[in-house]
């Protein structure tokens, strides 16, 4: 993981999808301003609690991906554990991906991760990956 610049302001990041938090406070125990943003409430309310319990402050929100209302806010935006695919419709990632494009800041970026869509195949067909 990344570590906060010491010279400059701390960097404001957004994680998408972000579940119950993990790496999202990890990366506020590292001093970036988060804000995790998930769609399911039992979600967020257990994100909460991990974070009070270890005396971080995230800012925590339900909300949807495809819906966030964010303008050039962020240094970076994070869709992690392949959530990115939650996304199911040509529609559902466009607005995802335009949601994304408006919250970051001039120079920003976007991290996420996807399965390799050859091994992905594979799987589907049950066929044993080596």
């Amino acid at each position: 993981m990344f570590k906060a610049d010491a010279k400059r302001h701390v960097r404001e990041v957004l994680d998408l999808a972000c579940g119950t938090g993990g790496p999202t406070i990890e990366l506020a125990k590292r001093g970036y301003s988060v804000t995790g943003v998930d769609i399911s409430k039992e979600m967020i309310k257990i994100a909460r609690k991990k974070a009070s319990k270890v005396k971080v402050k995230v800012y925590f929100r339900v909300g949807d991906m495809r819906k966030i209302r964010f303008k050039e806010r962020f240094d970076a935006v994070l869709c992690l554990f392949t959530s990115i695919n939650y996304n199911i419709t040509d529609e559902a990632m466009e607005s995802t991906m335009k949601c994304i494009y408006r919250s970051l800041k001039k120079g920003g970026v976007f991290i996420a991760d996807t399965p390799n869509p050859y091994r992905a195949e594979r799987w589907l067909k049950s066929e044993p990956i080596v």
